[in-house]
């Protein structure tokens, strides 16, 4: 296993959860709005959405401190390799949560599509920022 260190690990995880909110807000929050909308039977309300917000908050920076200790022991290296790790995380996210959740909620194909795209998005986002901030020593 490589010899990681736990300051960049830190440093990549924080800046992980920060592109990831951006990405969130601009892209969940925003552009994708109109399509949550239209699926309110499977979605919280707006406002139950903020009361949830911490949980949904830990679990981002949980999810982004694994991401950075599974890209540490990879071989993946710089931007290029975070975004080739972030492919890989985000083929694994769509999988076991979009396709999921469309098999199993009343969820349209067309939301289900958009959420595909923005997973893979997102991952391809924070796969970058990690392979910029993360380096080996």
């Amino acid at each position: 296993m490589p010899r990681m260190n736990f300051t960049r690990l830190a440093l990549a995880a924080v800046a992980a959860v920060i592109a990831d909110f951006a990405y969130g807000f601009v892209v969940y929050g925003n552009v994708l709005t109109s399509s949550f909308l239209a699926e309110g039977a499977i979605y919280r309300s707006a406002e139950a959405q903020m009361q949830y917000m911490p949980v949904g908050a830990a679990g981002l920076v949980l999810a982004m401190a694994a991401a950075v200790m599974i890209y540490a022991v990879s071989n993946f290296h710089g931007v290029g390799g975070g975004l080739q790790f972030g492919l890989l995380i985000a083929i694994f996210s769509i999988g076991t949560n979009v396709v999921v959740n469309y098999a199993t909620l009343n969820m349209s194909e067309d939301h289900a599509a958009r959420m595909v795209m923005a997973a893979l998005g997102e991952w391809l986002v924070v796969g970058a920022v990690i392979g910029l901030v993360y380096r080996r020593t």
